[in-house]
């Protein structure tokens, strides 16, 4: 399967990453009311111990097992969290290491979007991850950043990058593959059974099999051209190639161009067998495309 996982660093790598965060909690007691809070449920099987900081910490309250956690900070350097019950404001709050909680909030990315080490882009890039994915949110908001988990994936992303969803977390181990429907003439990009985009296309008039159709069928892109380039069915250029039929040179690209790069007068038009779509729209398809990503054409 096509690799699309964002850059994936260990547990450990992560953590001493974020060294930077840990100074600015280097006073452990904070006070509950005045940062801002995520929720979480205790893990533990029995009770969930919080201490006044570190592993040697002396234990300032307990929380009873499956009860509702609220996260008022972190994770430190450690991987250690600030929460307390949520009970109310004087509620005490205490330290407890990440393997305690259980993380239950999801955000959808806005944008792709970058993986810090710290609650800052200068604290170092983890990764990335790309729009429209579900996230899990794994801590509060700290100076303008969000704490998140995607597969193994773990760090921190801008809050206006993060909207509030109800809907399944994406599955880091899905396939990505692109489902074309020549019956609406759209192209949907997925990941596992969820749709992560989807566009307005064109395709060829043909309804049959023949050399000038988009046939139905299963295929695999084998060629990825990203920059402008003629084809000689048109007579025109085109943008962000993806080719998937290598029998008929079918694939997905822009609308039709002249060699400066500008959308011709009607090249927005049926094809000669590709799928095309609007420049903007190609390149988000260009981008989600690996050699080997699946396409499946169909009525």
């Amino acid at each position: 399967m096509p690799d699309h996982s964002p850059l994936v660093l260990s547990r450990r790598s992560m953590l001493l990453g974020t060294a930077g965060l840990a100074a600015g909690l280097a006073m452990r007691q904070v006070a509950a009311q005045t940062v801002t809070s995520c929720q979480a449920t205790s893990a533990a099987k029995l009770k969930l111990y919080l201490t006044s900081g570190g592993g040697d910490g002396k234990a300032v309250a307990t929380i009873a097992a499956n009860a509702s956690v609220r996260v008022l900070a972190g994770p430190d350097a450690n991987g250690w969290y600030l929460v307390d019950s949520g009970e109310s404001a004087s509620a005490t709050p205490g330290w407890t290491p990440a393997d305690n909680l259980i993380f239950t909030q999801r955000a959808k990315i806005a944008w792709d979007t970058g993986i810090y080490a710290g609650a800052s882009d200068g604290s170092g890039w983890l990764g990335w991850v790309r729009h429209n994915l579900v996230v899990t949110v794994a801590g509060p908001s700290t100076n303008g950043y969000t704490y998140i988990r995607y597969g193994n994936l773990s760090g921190f992303t801008y809050d206006s990058a993060l909207v509030a969803t109800d809907d399944a977390l994406t599955d880091p181990a899905a396939e990505w593959w692109v489902d074309a429907n020549r019956s609406t003439l759209q192209v949907t990009l997925m990941v596992g059974q969820q749709n992560v985009d989807q566009f307005n296309c064109r395709m060829s008039s043909e309804t049959g099999n023949g050399f000038y159709s988009t046939t139905p069928g299963t295929y695999w892109i084998y060629q990825l051209v990203e920059g402008l380039q003629y084809t000689p069915y048109a007579k025109a250029y085109f943008m962000y190639w993806g080719g998937f039929d290598p029998v008929r040179f079918n694939g997905f690209h822009s609308w039709t161009m002249d060699a400066n790069g500008y959308v011709l007068p009607g090249g927005n038009g049926n094809t000669a067998g590709c799928i095309a779509t609007q420049p903007k729209d190609a390149k988000v398809i260009y981008n989600f495309l690996r050699i080997g990503t699946r396409t499946e054409i169909h009525w």
